[in-house]
Parts: C-alpha cells; structure tokens; sequence
C-alpha cells in the first residue's frame, strides 16, 4: 500500500468524524434515510510513519450512536 499523508491526515481525519457525529446528532430526529457518499475515500486504509488504520470512511460506517 502506498503511505500518504502525515499528521495532518490524522487531524482531518479526527476533524470530520466529530463533525459527522454532530450532523448525525442532530439528523436522526427526522425520519429521513441516510446515505453516505465519499467520492474521495481511497482504499479505506490510512497507512503513514504517523498512523497505520481505517480510513475515515469505514470510521464513519461504523458510527451507532452519534453522541459518543
């Protein structure tokens, strides 16, 4: 696998999975479907000197309760 990245990758990465459990938070008081669509997920590894692990991808599918 290809390593990209650094430790911006992992503040982005930490950035967006608080976000997306804020906007689910507030989301699941309405009886809409949720889809998630990343055009930009890549392999759903994240692999660097800094971390090796899923991508922000498969952290975000994983999500059950968005206040935790």
């Amino acid at each position: 696998m290809k390593t990209f990245g650094g430790e911006w990758t992992q503040m982005k990465m930490d950035i967006f999975l608080k976000y997306t459990k804020a906007y689910l938070q507030i989301m699941k008081k309405y009886s809409w479907k949720l889809m998630y669509f990343d055009g930009f997920a890549g392999s759903g590894k994240v692999e660097n000197k800094i971390y090796s692990g899923e991508g922000i991808a498969s952290q975000v599918l994983r999500i059950n309760d968005p206040i935790s």
